[in-house]
């Protein structure tokens, strides 16, 4: 399946059992190292991982050398097969895709909740596919390659997820690299979301609609009344209006290969955090080396980037010409500068 797709969550209203109010965060940053996260045995040659909580994550690598871990986006967009851009380093590195919980061909722990209570429902699904389950299954894979630091490539959501991995075991990781990385540090933002990006670029022909999709999206008192193939069915049909969107701005969009997207996935982390929440502070505690590369062709406007390398204080950002939200698969293959920046960082 092919996509275009670029991660940003807006500022959600939730509601419990129809009651507006404020949506506690489950997140608890810093608290994983509390939780003595250790990865089972493992089969070498399956090509599924198996987590402490018996989910098996599908993945998949390219190249030898140096181990290195890429984190797609979403949440819960995996990749079909590797990126171009960084075909040319895999003599030197090997380079680990895997598709998170909840999405492509890992398992989904979640398909339907139907129980009464509302806190339980939004308990359950944050307990399998939150924040804390997504960065303790990249713990878990830390420790089945077998390093004792990793090297993080995290694209779009994927680079929030390596960012806050790093800060919560800051001692597990080498260094990073973050593509586009999701503006949802702080909510809300200093800077437009996604969606109002979109909202602000469509068609007028199509505002309306765009609203009321919206409005079914983040039907947070509702949702629990959807499934998993009726989340994934209203993910689908974002990409409407974001190829609209960017069409409108004269954005070049790059057909980007999919496996099964997440229904579920997209919406775990949003319980993690609720409604208003800033993990500046925590941010700021990571000292790693760090590479932020933003197109200068993508939706998602860099200050989004320029935020993440005013908190990272051991970080460059450097600005793409001509490349969109896909710099490791633009413009027909044309990653040049896409390559070369990585594998100078990489040394």
């Amino acid at each position: 399946m092919k996509l275009f797709y670029a991660a940003a969550v807006p500022l959600l209203i939730f509601t419990f059992a129809g009651c507006s109010g404020m949506m506690p965060s489950l997140y608890q940053p810093g608290r994983l190292k509390d939780a003595k996260i250790t990865a089972p045995g493992q089969n070498n040659v399956s090509p599924y991982w198996k987590m402490a909580d018996k989910i098996e994550i599908y993945h998949f690598s390219e190249g030898k050398g140096t181990p290195v871990l890429v984190l797609h986006g979403g949440p819960g967009f995996p990749y079909a097969k590797p990126w171009p851009g960084l075909k040319p380093l895999a003599d030197k590195f090997q380079f680990h895709y895997f598709h998170q919980r909840g999405c492509g061909k890992s398992d989904n722990p979640v398909y339907e909740l139907d129980s009464p209570n509302y806190f339980e429902n939004m308990t359950t699904l944050e307990s399998k596919l939150g924040l804390g389950a997504l960065l303790s299954d990249i713990e878990q894979i830390r420790q089945i390659l077998g390093v004792d630091k990793l090297i993080l490539i995290g694209h779009s959501y994927g680079g929030y997820l390596a960012t806050l991995y790093a800060a919560e075991f800051p001692e597990h990781v080498d260094r990073m690299v973050l593509i586009a990385p999701a503006n949802v540090v702080k909510l809300p933002s200093d800077s437009p979301g996604l969606y109002e990006i979109v909202m602000l670029n469509l068609p007028d022909s199509m505002i309306t609609n765009f609203k009321a999709y919206m409005k079914r999206y983040f039907d947070y008192a509702n949702i629990f009344s959807q499934n998993e193939e009726t989340l994934r069915e209203m993910n689908g049909e974002f990409f409407i209006y974001y190829a609209a969107a960017c069409s409108n701005m004269g954005f070049p969009m790059t057909p980007i290969t999919m496996e099964r997207t997440g229904g579920w996935a997209c919406h775990g982390p949003n319980f993690s955090t609720g409604e208003k929440y800033d993990l500046t502070a925590f941010v700021k505690t990571v000292t790693v080396p760090t590479l932020i590369i933003h197109g200068d062709k993508d939706i998602n406007p860099v200050d989004g980037s320029k935020f993440y390398h005013s908190l990272l204080t051991n970080s460059t950002l450097t600005v793409i010409p001509g490349a969109d939200h896909f710099p490791f698969d633009h413009a027909q293959g044309k990653t040049t500068e896409f390559t070369k920046l990585i594998g100078d960082f990489l040394k």
